[in-house]
């Protein structure tokens, strides 16, 4: 048990673990994840980046890491290599479904509508 204390604790797990959460993830997931969805969404530039600065807020980094600094320290720790991929995998679509219904709910209560879904004129 020891063991496996310390091989959390070991740079081949802190290192990627750190620099994935602390550097990659606020730089350019989050930017990319709310242009992709802005842009499937139909959203403007102007709306999705108005998207952004609503909802990518501390408390969804906070959840990000109260999710991912344990499952990223499984994987480097205890995963074997081999299996980083689907084990990747499999967390990643519980962390999207949770990332969608988080930043979906707020869109619900009030955000701006796609333009494809702008009302026509009518004669």
């Amino acid at each position: 048990a020891a063991a496996a204390g310390v091989r959390f604790l070991s740079k081949p797990v802190l290192g990627p673990l750190l620099l994935n959460q602390f550097v990659m993830v606020p730089a350019a997931y989050y930017p990319f994840y709310f242009g992709w969805t802005g842009l499937v969404r139909g959203f403007t530039t102007e709306e999705t980046v108005g998207a952004m600065k609503e909802k990518y807020k501390p408390q969804l980094l906070l959840q990000n890491w109260a999710f991912w600094l344990p499952a990223q320290s499984v994987q480097f720790a205890l995963i074997p290599s081999s299996y980083h991929i689907l084990y990747v995998s499999a967390m990643g679509l519980a962390w999207n479904t949770i990332l969608s219904l988080t930043t979906l709910s707020s869109k619900v209560q009030g955000a701006p509508k796609p333009i494809s879904q702008s009302p026509t004129p009518t004669a």
